[in-house]
C-alpha cells in the first residue's frame, strides 16, 4: 500500500453550522501542481 502522497491541502476555520470540502481539478493550468477547488456551505440539518 502506497502512502498518501498529497502535497497540497486547503484548511478551513469555519464557524459552527458550516461545512467545507474540496476536490482536485484535473487540469494543471500551466503549473506543476493540480489546483484545488474548495466549497463552503451551511451544514445539513437533521
Amino acid at each position: 500500500m502506497l502512502p498518501d502522497r498529497r502535497l497540497d491541502y486547503l484548511f478551513f476555520d469555519l464557524p459552527v453550522g458550516f461545512a467545507a470540502n474540496y476536490t482536485r481539478l484535473d487540469d494543471l493550468y500551466g503549473s506543476d501542481h493540480y489546483p484545488l477547488l474548495g466549497f463552503i456551505e451551511p451544514a445539513a440539518h437533521p
